[in-house]
This record gives structure tokens, C-alpha cells and sequence, in this order.
């Protein structure tokens, strides 16, 4: 019988973390990008923009969308340990030279944002006059988690006589860490925070290229 004791030492606070808000003004991701003739030539349609044309804003804000990420860079150690047992006349006994335990630290990169396909928009002509752009946005998501596999370091290690560590044991130590950082990540704030980070990012644009006089946006 296998006991297996995982201990993490998980401490956002203390992470490694660069956080790269993108596109907080779609100025700096036009000049970032190389897109400022598309926008110049956006801006001169917007002024003709109709009920009709919902599909032309949604092209285009779906190209912001997919700059307007949050990025996260952090720096993880963790402790596995484990031992075999045995049952004996009804107790667990470990059994001499198998204890197992070492200590590894590495670095990751995860990515949160909105899935820009699932965007829609609608332009409403207002009975007071003017028309509202209503912009439905999805959930931030997890868009992608990938550890840093040159980064990953074994600190400290004790095997037993009969108990050693191979490689396929770091693998499923990384795999398993990797879905609980997932997890705490999602209890982090950084999808609320991806997500006004896109909706900031939507609304400067359309501000940009829309009439003000004409139009007003609204998020539903």
C-alpha cells in the first residue's frame, strides 16, 4: 500500500508575478501592433455605421479582444513525500527504505482572456434619437498554462534503498501542480481583472472610432 503526503507551498503573494495589462488604450495597441492604417480606415466608416452594420463592429472589436489579455508570471516550489506501508495485525507500518522526498521549484506563464468568438453586438436605433452599441462579452477564461520546463529545478532529494525518483514521477508531480494552480488561480481575481481589463479595452476603442453625438455603448 502506497501513502502518498503532498505538501505545496503555494504563496501568490510571494509569486514572481508580472502582470502586462494589454490594450488599456487602443492607442497603445495600435502603435504596439502596426494596425493604425486599419484603424484610420475604420474611423472613416464609423461615421456611416447603421443597425446593419453590427458585423463590421464585431470584427473589429474581436481583434481587440484578442490583445486585451492579462499575463502571469510565477515562480512555484513545492514538497512531494511519500513512503510505503504495510498492514500488520490490523496497524499501518512503514516500511525501512522507502521514503521518498524531494523538493522542486518552478516557473509558469498563464494567460487569461475572453474568447473573442463568442462576442456579439447589436446597434439599436434609440426612440429619443441616436443609437446604442450593445456589446455582449463572454466569462474571462484560463486561456492558456504552460510551465516552464527549462525553469524547473529539484532542490532537494532523499530516496530510500528500494524507493527512487524517476522521471515519469516529476512528470505527474508537475501535471498535478498544474491543475491546482489552475484552480487557485481562478480564486485569485485575476479573471475579474481580465475581464474589465478587456471590457476597459472594448470601450476605449469604440469610443474612439464612434461618434460620441450618435452613439452610446452599453454592456449587456
Amino acid at each position: 500500500m502506497l501513502t502518498r503526503l503532498t505538501v505545496f507551498i503555494v504563496k501568490f503573494k510571494r509569486l514572481v508575478i508580472t502582470i502586462v495589462a494589454v490594450v488599456a488604450l487602443i492607442a497603445i495597441v495600435v502603435l504596439s501592433h502596426g494596425v493604425r492604417s486599419w484603424i484610420d480606415n475604420f474611423s472613416a466608416q464609423a461615421a456611416r455605421v447603421t443597425t446593419s452594420d453590427s458585423a463590421l463592429l464585431e470584427e473589429s472589436v474581436r481583434r481587440v479582444a484578442q490583445l486585451a489579455t492579462l499575463s502571469l508570471r510565477y515562480t512555484e516550489a513545492g514538497v512531494e513525500e511519500d513512503q510505503r506501508t504495510i498492514e500488520l495485525f490490523g496497524q499501518t507500518t512503514a516500511i525501512p527504505g522507502t521514503t521518498r522526498r524531494m523538493i522542486v521549484r518552478w516557473q509558469g506563464d498563464i494567460l487569461f482572456g475572453i474568447n473573442a468568438e463568442e462576442i456579439s453586438i447589436n446597434i439599436v436605433e434609440l426612440d429619443e434619437g441616436g443609437r446604442e452599441v450593445r456589446v455582449t462579452l463572454p466569462e474571462a477564461v484560463i486561456m492558456s498554462h504552460a510551465i516552464d520546463h527549462g525553469s524547473v529545478q529539484v532542490l532537494d532529494e532523499t530516496t530510500g534503498i528500494f524507493a527512487r525518483h524517476n522521471l515519469g514521477d516529476l512528470s505527474r508531480f508537475l501535471d498535478a501542480r498544474h491543475r491546482y494552480i489552475n484552480t487557485r488561480a481562478e480564486t485569485l481575481a485575476m479573471l475579474e481583472t481580465a475581464q474589465a481589463n478587456a471590457q476597459d479595452s472594448i470601450y476605449h476603442f469604440l469610443r474612439l472610432v464612434l461618434d460620441d453625438d450618435i452613439y452610446t455603448i452599453a454592456f449587456v
